[in-house]
């Protein structure tokens, strides 16, 4: 298995604290399992943690002593590395432009994705409208394979 690095959005989180989409949640597991042995270097950014805390309160209800632990877990993930590089003025650019939530405007804006460096580890199509390189778990897995 050669070694492989992703940016890392907040629907991979959310499929396994939720479990609401089983095959999924079990891929997303597996890429965590593969991050925390460093089979893969992941990079995420603090706005998805402010994403992540928002959906879970918000739409899953999950109590807040819940939502803080699973943050924790995440921040202390082996190879993981949380970063604070959003460019607003992109972002506005972004969410001006196409058609797309701002908060992914946000994230794409990060420059290590917005410049290629990292592809997206997402679920969410809507990266695929500005550009950016983009897998679903189950595409990464087969890529590190």
């Amino acid at each position: 298995m050669k070694e492989f690095s992703v940016f890392i959005d907040t629907n991979i989180f959310l499929r396994v604290y939720t479990r609401d989409q089983e095959k999924k949640a079990k891929e997303c597991e597996t890429v965590l399992r593969a991050i925390q042995q460093g089979k893969i270097i992941a990079v995420t950014a603090e706005i998805v943690l402010a994403e992540f805390i928002w959906t879970s309160l918000s739409y899953y209800d999950i109590q807040k002593e819940s939502v803080i632990a699973m943050v924790k877990a995440i921040v202390a993930l082996p190879n993981l590395h949380v970063q604070g590089v959003s460019d607003m003025l992109t972002a506005i650019e972004f969410y001006e432009q196409h058609s797309i939530k701002f908060i992914d405007a946000i994230i794409a804006s990060c420059e290590l994705v917005r410049v290629g460096t990292l592809p997206m580890l997402s679920y969410d199509a809507d990266f695929d409208k500005i550009g950016i390189k983009r897998y679903e778990p189950a595409d990464l897995l087969k890529r590190i394979g």
